[in-house]
């Protein structure tokens, strides 16, 4: 995010969400990937090259959180059963601990699904980087699949 925009809106949410007397959740959800994404998104994108041998365009490489929707799911069921039983936090990440670029999660794909297509880099540098701090969510000790157990289960689906 350019300058300081991201924190000011970020700061902005949480006043916003504390006059409300705690009946708000903000979850910030990052990149979340599934079966019914969009063929343009990244890890969709790079799955179906993969799977028809194509090679991989990554525009400009960047660090960049992605949450598995089923790992979604299971956090906002989680929200929804324990909203009235403990203490949640209000405002939330939702993201993996592991920080990795686009090229890294399309090396990963490529492992997943073992094919060795090329991947091409448009343009040199890192980008700015989309993260979290997933802390919060890892207070709540839920079970989670993870990037690289919900790109398998992603890939179940399309080789099925």
């Amino acid at each position: 995010w350019p300058g300081d925009y991201y924190g000011s809106a970020k700061n902005l949410i949480a006043r916003e969400i504390s006059t409300y007397g705690g009946n708000i959740v903000n979850l910030r959800v990052f990149g979340c990937f599934g079966i019914h994404e969009k063929s343009s998104r990244i890890i969709k994108s790079a799955m179906l090259s993969c799977l028809a041998e194509n090679s991989i365009t990554i525009h400009q490489n960047k660090k960049m959180d992605y949450i598995y929707v089923g790992d979604l799911y299971t956090i906002l069921v989680h929200y929804i059963d324990n909203f009235d039983k403990q203490e949640l936090p209000k405002d939330l990440n939702v993201c993996y601990n592991q920080k990795l670029t686009l090229e890294n999660i399309v090396n990963k794909v490529r492992y997943l699904t073992n094919r060795d297509v090329d991947v091409i880099i448009e343009n040199a540098g890192l980008e700015n980087c989309y993260t979290g701090n997933c802390s919060k969510l890892n207070e709540l000790d839920l079970d989670l699949i993870g990037l690289e157990g919900g790109i398998k289960e992603v890939l179940n689906g399309y080789t099925k």
